[in-house]
């Protein structure tokens, strides 16, 4: 149980980032009730190195596909993040 919490850790981060993402995208609770939450796709660039370092430190120790799917989403989390910025500079401008 020991090894495991550190994928626990890294899932719990991804999923509360892909709330807050899901949450940006569709509104299901409006913005002004999650004013501090506007920022929803700030917040993997922050977060999800973390987690994907609590999630490689869980594999490394256990190799339990915790880790490895924490270490996933976050990877692919980050990534979104990136290419979100790029496609939205490039339509819109800088």
């Amino acid at each position: 149980m020991r090894t495991r919490i550190w994928g626990y850790i890294s899932v719990g981060i991804a999923g509360m980032l892909g709330l807050l993402i899901v949450n940006f995208f569709l509104q299901p609770l409006p913005l002004s009730l999650t004013s501090p939450l506007r920022l929803a796709v700030f917040f993997p660039i922050i977060l999800s190195p973390i987690g994907l370092a609590a999630g490689y430190a869980g594999y490394r120790k256990g190799k339990d596909a915790y880790s490895r799917w924490g270490m996933f989403s976050n990877g692919l989390l980050l990534l979104f993040t990136q290419v979100y910025w790029v496609f939205g500079a490039l339509l819109f401008g800088p």
